[in-house]
């Protein structure tokens, strides 16, 4: 990997990572190289689990229906690492000149029709993920510190809480209800989206199916037979 890469990195008081689900195949990678150069982590619909919810570089799903505090980290970052997202309407909104105003967009995607022509301004690209985390962690020498910037993302998640709500406190139920290994389908609508504000996810032992774009309402069931049937694990529609 070109070290030309690095000096903005180097350089970033405000890091962020936007993964995606092209990313998922590379989840072990993405986490350590989160872990190794501290940068907080939000993720696109289907993406939900790529890092631990729980986890404190965390900080949820971004977009017109992402949490808050998600997308108000984005927008004072100054350097985005778009990973295996084609950073699409619903993440960044049809005024996309506001989308991290401030910031070095990176888009790492290995689809050439998401690259060639992306919809918000790209400083730089790469073409697979796996590649580019493991390049660029072999080109780090040593841990980064963005504690300070950590903080100040704890502290928006705190400012810009999501509501609560009967949907959430139902969901919280089932969370706790189905705890360990299962697999969370979901059909498309309001429940889609409450379903990835409040579930525990943890991929890929506590995984998010969903359809994110091309499904239509009532597809959750048969996407919950054929995960079911393909993986014999338990599975909650």
């Amino acid at each position: 990997m070109s070290t030309h890469w690095l000096d903005p990195l180097h350089q970033s008081k405000r890091p962020v990572i936007i993964a995606g689900a092209g990313c998922l195949s590379s989840y072990r990678e993405l986490r350590q190289f989160s872990h190794l150069c501290e940068i907080p982590v939000v993720n696109s619909l289907p993406a939900m689990g790529i890092i631990p919810t729980h986890h404190p570089l965390c900080f949820g799903m971004i977009g017109h229906t992402g949490l808050p505090s998600a997308n108000k980290i984005v927008y004072q970052g100054d350097l985005i690492i778009a990973l295996g997202t084609r950073l699409d309407v619903r993440q960044t909104g049809t005024e996309t000149a506001q989308f991290a105003p401030n910031a070095k967009v990176f888009m790492i995607n290995n689809d050439p029709d998401e690259t060639i022509k992306p919809r918000v301004r790209v400083d730089y690209k790469y073409d697979d993920c796996y590649e580019f985390l493991t390049n660029a962690m072999a080109d780090i020498k040593e841990p980064m510190n963005h504690a300070e910037w950590q903080a100040e993302c704890c502290r928006l998640e705190v400012e810009f809480p999501v509501p609560d709500s009967q949907m959430a406190r139902t969901i919280g139920e089932i969370d706790e209800l189905y705890d360990g290994d299962v697999i969370f389908v979901t059909g498309v609508g309001s429940h889609q989206q409450h379903a990835a504000r409040h579930l525990t996810l943890d991929y890929p032992v506590r995984q998010f199916i969903t359809s994110a774009g091309h499904g239509t309402m009532g597809a959750g069931l048969p996407m919950a037979i054929g995960a079911a049937m393909e993986t014999k694990r338990k599975v909650v529609l």
